[in-house]
């Protein structure tokens, strides 16, 4: 689905990500791990198109998009969630996930200002995510008025409403309950048993363990390790730079 080439990213001659190279597999969760500073979140903005690459190339579904803009990557397939909730938090949760169901801007504007109403397939999905994210009971709820983590929920079920191929999620479960970690630990298996293909950027080793099919460590910009998570927790070299319980 996805293939990183030689990816590296510079900021003020400092290099951010340092010759990356890993792969995506189709309808696989694969974790991009390390800790604060390894370049995972650049490396996510690269392949959405936010951050221009330096050198490398971003191969999606055989398509070079290394110099595609962000836009032309996402109508292509690929949707993101961000660390920090990026949700209308004026809107109701309904009226959020309602926006994502589109991929023409000239579709969402008309539905925006409620000139035009939703097929009855696109209700469906939206009853469906809604459900599979437990916010069925609150789409008349204010998105400022849920808790942190039901908004990371909310960011989550836009994306899976954006029309995609790829999902792209920074951070998940960073400052959600020990409770919430746990449903997206259920959700995450139980959506890439539906088929969906994800790259998962975590701080949390232990979760990302829990979930992956693949995991790619980074640390200090650069690639340390591939392998499954059993590989990877007992590799040394992994366990020179972390520590698990």
């Amino acid at each position: 689905m996805l293939e990183v080439q030689h990816l590296t990213k510079l900021f003020d001659g400092i290099k951010a990500v340092d010759d990356c190279s890993f792969s995506v597999a189709q309808g696989k969760i694969t974790a991009l791990i390390g800790p604060n500073g390894a370049g995972k979140t650049t490396i996510l903005n690269c392949i959405s198109g936010i951050e221009r690459i330096d050198k490398g190339n971003i191969l999606y579904e055989h398509q070079d998009v290394s110099h595609w803009r962000d836009y032309e990557r996402a109508e292509a397939g690929i949707a993101r969630t961000f660390q920090l909730p990026r949700i209308f938090k004026n809107l109701t949760v309904y009226e959020n996930v309602s926006l994502s169901v589109h991929d023409r801007d000239q579709d969402l504007i008309p539905s925006f200002f409620g000139f035009n109403r939703l097929k009855e397939e696109d209700e469906k999905k939206i009853a469906n995510t809604l459900a599979h994210v437990k916010l069925s009971d609150m789409g008349d709820t204010v998105a400022q008025e849920l808790s942190y983590g039901q908004q990371k929920l909310l960011s989550l079920a836009r994306a899976l409403l954006q029309p995609h191929r790829l999902l792209m999620l920074d951070e998940p479960v960073a400052g959600v309950n020990p409770a919430l970690r746990q449903e997206f630990v259920t959700l995450f298996k139980r959506l890439r048993d539906e088929g969906e293909t994800m790259l998962v950027v975590e701080h949390d080793m232990d979760f990302a363990m829990e979930i992956a099919d693949w995991v790619v460590v980074m640390n200090e910009g650069k690639v340390l390790k591939k392998g499954t998570p059993v590989e990877v927790r007992n590799d040394r070299e992994v366990l020179k730079v972390y520590s698990w319980k």
